[in-house]
């Protein structure tokens, strides 16, 4: 079975060869015989319109209008006609790419039936000549039905329930009758009905042997690129922007208030801050933890303002902000400051800084819409970054935060993630060596049941220093661990070296918090908004009302 497919139904001809080019063929030569040409497209509409003998009466007639003297057109023709086109038909191969799918199907199980207006024996020695007849269990006929009533009667012929049985078409009507019929199926075109066939209708795939595996066409045509996620009961998806937004900036704030300290360098206000969090606490002192945030939250919610304002991830309108405001420190910055050039691309900078920003990406934009979110989040990140590890963690950052707000489990967004590194090193123009670092730490999670133990794995495999390849890499492993929010936070500020922690935790704290939203701490995250001035509930439901009809500018 693949894709919950159990059986599939082929039209032979059309599918296995071309015979549509075939009776094409045979009535060219007719028209060229007189000086006339026939478009392969409109034999096909014509074709489309009128199968079977309903085409060539029309061909004749037609070819009957266009000579000069029509009584030379008799009825011979169509004798010469079908005799052309079995000469044709009798030298034809099988189509390339449909051997591949049938060894599939016998590999994964699945039972194919051949299906065409030929009588049975016929057409088992046409599959023998072709040495494929062993693929196939049964060979079925249209009959004088036609192909939408032997279509309804296929799933009985086959044993096999309807929404487990597919069939395999080449041309709009054989599509037509297969849907009428309550199938689902593949339209493989071939070059007459190439131009023809429906596109974008559901229960309906169009896919070519040659460029697409059985497996793949039977996945598009079951919807396998993901459904949109349910969340989880009780939690809708302005908590978790909300929850999301505050968390990142609790990590960034925190990690300031730690300064690249060692745990040893710690002293005793800091040691009792961190254990607060980590017990439930209410945040100390404002002298202690004040609630000031670094660079990281500050370009984030400039571009939420810029979003929110815009109505759209707007990269211009992103730019003016980030060339006026105080960035609070980065050199990459500063280089955008700096150039007069009418379009500023970074020409560098593998480090972390933009990565964080990109959730603001993630919190207007469903995961299911990959494309607009990847592009979006190329768009602010390379204002500032062009080095293919900041640009493949941050779009990495970017698919698994709108994932996570989305509502879709942890453990189901990491099963996900080996099928999306190669095109994501594609669109950042590299980055497979993070991605194995990326898969490479999280399957060492498995073993582990603890996050201070796992942050110590990965305190020694990447580290958490600015460059993205270390810092993120931790960062987004330890969102992807389920483990204790509070918990995981105060040990990450409890380490043997001197990193970066401001950004490692906000772009942790990021993640856990649209994956966790109730364990976030209210009180903590409070004491930033009234430091920064902003509501972060309030934003959040101004982003989430653009996730759901996001504005399209005129």
């Amino acid at each position: 079975m693949i894709h919950g497919v159990r059986g599939v139904v082929v039209r032979f001809d059309g599918v296995l060869i071309d015979s549509c080019h075939a009776a094409y063929a045979a009535w060219q030569h007719e028209f060229v015989r007189e000086g006339l040409h026939l478009p392969i497209d409109y034999w096909g509409d014509l074709f489309d319109r009128h199968p079977g003998p309903g085409c060539d009466e029309q061909l004749l007639r037609l070819l009957r209008q266009r000579v000069a003297d029509p009584d030379q057109i008799r009825d011979d023709h169509l004798d010469r006609v079908h005799r052309r086109r079995r000469r044709i038909e009798s030298a034809l191969r099988l189509r390339p790419g449909v051997v591949a799918w049938l060894r599939e199907a016998s590999d994964r199980g699945v039972r194919m039936f051949t299906v065409s207006d030929q009588a049975a024996g016929s057409l088992t020695r046409e599959l023998d000549r072709l040495g494929v007849g062993r693929f196939f269990e049964r060979v079925l006929s249209f009959g004088a039905g036609g192909a939408e009533e032997f279509y309804r009667d296929a799933p009985r012929q086959a044993d096999i329930d309807r929404s487990e049985l597919v069939a395999m078409e080449d041309t709009g009507h054989g599509v037509r009758a297969a849907r009428a019929a309550g199938l689902r199926c593949i339209a493989s075109p071939q070059r007459a009905s190439v131009h023809a066939l429906p596109s974008a209708e559901p229960g309906t795939v169009i896919a070519e042997p040659p460029w697409m595996s059985l497996s793949d066409a039977l996945g598009a045509l079951a919807g396998s690129r993901r459904a949109v996620p349910r969340p989880a009961a009780g939690t809708d998806t302005g908590a978790r922007v909300s929850a999301s937004l505050g968390a990142l900036a609790l990590g960034d704030a925190l990690g300031k208030m730690v300064n690249k300290r060692s745990l040893h360098q710690l002293e005793p206000d800091t040691v009792n801050a961190l254990s607060l969090l980590e017990t439930g606490g209410e945040p100390p002192a404002d002298c202690v933890f004040t609630g000031c945030v670094t660079d990281d939250t500050v370009l984030l919610l400039a571009l939420v303002d810029s979003v929110v304002d815009d109505g759209r991830v707007s990269r211009d309108a992103y730019e003016r902000v980030l060339r006026s405001l105080n960035p609070r420190g980065g050199r990459q910055i500063y280089q955008l400051k700096s150039d007069a050039s009418d379009l500023f691309v970074a020409l560098d900078g593998n480090t972390n800084g933009c990565v964080p920003r990109c959730a603001a990406v993630a919190y207007t934009t469903p995961s299911t819409n990959l494309g607009d979110l990847c592009y979006d989040a190329l768009k602010v990140a390379t204002l500032t970054h062009g080095g293919h590890e900041a640009l493949f963690t941050a779009l990495l950052f970017a698919v698994i935060a709108a994932a996570a707000v989305d509502g879709e489990p942890v453990q189901s967004v990491r099963e996900r993630l080996p099928g999306l590194y190669r095109p994501l090193t594609r669109l950042a123009g590299g980055g497979a060596d993070v991605a194995d670092l990326v898969q490479g730490s999280l399957d060492r999670l498995d073993r582990i049941d603890s996050p201070h133990v796992y942050l110590d794995v990965l305190e020694g495999a990447v580290g958490m220093a600015m460059a993205a390849r270390s810092s993120v890499v931790s960062a987004i492993c330890l969102g992807l661990s389920g483990f204790s929010f509070p918990v995981t936070l105060a040990a990450l500020m409890r380490r043997q070296a001197h990193w970066d922690l401001d950004s490692t935790a906000a772009v942790y704290a990021g993640l856990a918090g649209a994956f966790q939203p109730s364990e976030v701490p209210a009180l903590w995250v409070g004491r930033i908004e009234r430091h920064s001035g902003r509501d972060f509930g309030k934003l959040a439901a101004s982003l989430v009302e653009m996730r759901r009809a996001p504005v399209v500018p005129a």
